[in-house]
């Protein structure tokens, strides 16, 4: 009954212990953990002494467990810590949790490349990088390969290229080559013993023939290269003045212009009082002049007319100048569109001093001072003032064109006095600038030209017409520039401007100009009227319509095409002048070799007594032959006579000197080889002995002269046919020999 009797707190103090108990033998590396942490729980109740006494007792009875705890192997301690907490021994490195949670660090990394999956990992990338390098190997080879194929094609295009270029010179070679050949077989069989063999004198004949031919080639070949630097030069001429052309034709296209004219009016100085005056005691002179031409030429009524027609425009010229002289002293002036003072640049109308300009409803009057009150009533007086504003407005354009004719023609004989200056000057700088300031000048011309046509058709003198023949105002889109009572006729293509009245008959191929009332009826019987009519039509050949720019472009395309034509025929010369200069040359090769042969044959010793001796013709010297220019045959001697002398010298070098002594250059014939000759004395030392190199060149060259090199008494080097008369059998040679004893 008193067991019965426990109280709950003992009771659950004893199930608390019994559980510490279980635990402590489940995990035994954890035993000193338990009672701290009982201690804990059991120091938060300080309100129960019963628990403490009893925590007490418990610690003790697990300090006797403790020590008589079983032994357990690290095996079974590894099973039961691994079923009993799985989690906290998991090795989070391990490379079965690699898939999971990944390597999170360098220790993880170097344990799992030192693990068998780490180095089967590295095993298999080294494999792949071995395997990219073998492909990148195998890239780059068929790289290679393909340059390499590449070259090859290249090197064999350019080959077969080469091939190509040089067959007509290889054609060449080859018939120089035969050509050679033959000649060298014929002076083969003229040096075998035979009864029909010539004789020396006509041997020497036929080469002083071919000597004379080789001498014409020469002379031709020099002529055909002089001939070709005239044409060079010629052609280079040409092509400079068509660059001259060109910017010619520039400079009057760029003067021509309506853009160049319309800069030039609008920037138009005044003329001074002196310059005004000037002209007008120059048109004045003028004046005088066409009136007493007017009067000689009474009975000449076309003559007159023309005259008269100037003289008018003379008048128009000074009324202009008057104008512009009025301006000056104040008894006209120049104003704007609203009557304000204005140069005569921003000018638009010309008043006299007693006018004025009103501006009414939008409208301008020019009316006389204080006027205007007593006809702005008056439809009539105001419709007149409206009339006169505008003809002021026309003079004023008239009246700016004249001032910028008169300013460009000063400007003009400005530049004919520099140009004269130039030219009578004797710096060779100002006469170069001759040409420039000539262009500038015809342009200056142009430019004057479009200003009178201008002129003119504001005065009503002239029309412009377009390309259709419709009249137009501006200068800028019309073609064509007539007279106000002409037209335009067109045949083939081509423009001619004939009277109103006037106009053009084609009869059997001719053509016919015909006046009013004039048909070919009125002209058929009259032989002499045919041939007036068809001089007048010839006359407008003459008289072009056109406007100054179309007129420049129209020359530009004539001048051009002539001058191209006569490049391409510069040209064309050049490239026949260099083929005969080859013809020539191959000539000049084929002689060569042909003269070689000749004198080898010539200067070779007789190989049977049958072959007859080569004798010079007309003396056994060249100074005793009546001709001026010596054989080969002389020239041989006298040159192997003095080369002996000089290999017979005591001295152990030949001087310049010595060598001028022996006179050589008067036995040589005229033409290439005393030109040599003369070329290698002029580069001989002037003091001490010839040196070797330059003495074994010249008698390389003597074969030029006519001397065989591989003579004995020339040089030690002996000869084909030298060796072969060496071979020969001498009966009173005492040399042993295979067929006789020793």
């Amino acid at each position: 009954m008193v067991k019965k009797s426990k109280s709950p707190e003992v009771h659950t103090a004893k199930a608390h212990t019994k559980s510490q108990e279980k635990e402590h033998t489940q995990k035994p590396t954890t035993v000193e953990q338990v009672p701290i942490e009982n201690n804990k729980q059991i120091s938060a109740k300080d309100s129960n002494r019963e628990e403490k006494s009893y925590a007490s007792d418990t610690k003790k009875e697990i300090k006797d467990k403790e020590s008589v705890k079983p032994f357990k192997t690290s095996f079974e301690k590894w099973i039961e810590s691994s079923l009993l907490d799985p989690q906290a021994k998991e090795d989070s490195g391990s490379t079965i949790n690699l898939g999971r949670e990944g390597l999170k660090n360098s220790f993880q990394v170097k344990k799992f490349l030192m693990s068998p999956a780490g180095i089967e990992v590295v095993n298999e990338i080294s494999h792949h990088i071995v395997l990219e390098k073998n492909i990148l190997l195998q890239h780059q080879e068929k790289i290679q390969e393909h340059e390499l194929f590449m070259r090859r094609l290249k090197a064999a295009l350019f080959l077969w290229y080469l091939s190509e270029k040089s067959e007509a010179a290889e054609k060449v070679k080859e018939i120089i080559h035969d050509q050679n050949e033959k000649a060298i077989k014929d002076a083969g069989k003229t040096s075998t013993p035979s009864s029909t063999q010539p004789s020396s004198t006509q041997q020497n004949e036929a080469l002083q023939s071919m000597l004379r031919e080789y001498d014409d080639l020469i002379k031709r070949a020099q002529e055909n290269a002089a001939k070709r630097e005239d044409l060079e030069k010629n052609l280079n001429k040409l092509e400079r003045q068509g660059k001259e052309i060109e910017d010619k034709y520039d400079l009057y296209e760029q003067e021509a212009s309506t853009e160049e004219l319309d800069s030039f009016l609008v920037d138009t100085e005044d003329l001074s009082l002196d310059e005004i005056e000037e002209r007008m005691e120059f048109f004045s002179r003028d004046g005088d002049k066409l009136m007493q031409l007017m009067s000689k030429h009474q009975g000449d009524e076309q003559m007159t007319q023309s005259l008269q027609r100037e003289h008018d425009g003379i008048k128009m010229k000074l009324a202009a100048l008057q104008v512009m002289r009025d301006v000056h002293k104040g008894e006209k002036s120049f104003v704007n569109e609203k009557g304000e003072p204005a140069s005569l640049k921003d000018a638009k109308l010309i008043i006299n001093k007693n006018q004025e300009v009103i501006g009414h409803n939008g409208q301008f009057y020019l009316v006389q001072k204080g006027q205007w009150d007593a006809i702005k009533g008056n439809s009539e007086a105001l419709e007149k003032a409206e009339k006169d504003y505008a003809n002021a407005q026309k003079d004023m354009v008239g009246i700016k064109l004249e001032a910028t004719i008169q300013r460009l023609t000063l400007k003009m004989e400005e530049q004919l006095e520099e140009l004269n200056n130039f030219i009578i000057s004797r710096d060779p700088a100002d006469n170069e600038k001759v040409p420039e300031l000539m262009q500038r000048h015809n342009g200056a011309n142009l430019k004057l030209a479009n200003l009178q046509d201008m002129l003119a058709v504001h005065r009503g003198e002239k029309r412009f017409i377009d390309a259709k023949g419709n009249p137009v105002d501006s200068l800028k889109e019309a073609e064509f520039v007539i007279g106000k009572e002409q037209k335009l006729a067109e045949i083939d293509g081509k423009f001619y401007p004939i009277h109103q009245e006037q106009r053009i008959l084609e009869k059997d191929g001719k053509f016919y100009l015909l006046n009013q009332n004039e048909n070919w009826e009125s002209i058929e019987h009259s032989p002499e009227k045919q041939k007036q009519a068809e001089q007048a039509f010839d006359r407008l050949k003459y008289e072009t319509p056109m406007t100054v720019k179309k007129l420049v472009h129209h020359n530009r395309g004539l001048e051009t095409t002539v001058h191209k034509g006569r490049v391409e025929e510069a040209r064309q010369q050049v490239q026949d002048n260099k083929k005969e200069g080859l013809e020539i040359a191959n000539s000049i090769s084929k002689y060569q070799a042909t003269m070689s042969n000749a004198l080898s044959q010539m200067n070779q010793p007789n190989l049977s007594q049958d072959t007859p001796t080569l004798s010079p013709s007309g003396g056994s010297t060249s100074a005793s032959s009546p001709k001026p220019t010596p054989s080969l045959a002389s020239v041989t001697m006298f040159f192997k006579a003095k080369i002996e002398e000089m290999k017979n010298s005591e001295t152990s070098g030949l001087t310049r000197d010595q060598l001028k002594k022996l006179q050589l250059q008067n036995q040589i014939p005229a033409g290439p080889a005393r030109n040599y000759y003369t070329l290698a004395m002029n580069q001989l030392p002037r003091k001490g002995p010839i040196p070797f190199q330059m003495m074994q060149s010249l008698l390389r060259n003597l074969e030029r002269f006519g001397v065989d090199t591989t003579k004995p008494s020339v040089t030690s080097i002996q000869s084909e046919t030298d060796k072969a008369q060496e071979q020969r059998y001498n009966p009173f040679d005492i040399t042993p020999t295979p067929f006789k004893a020793s």
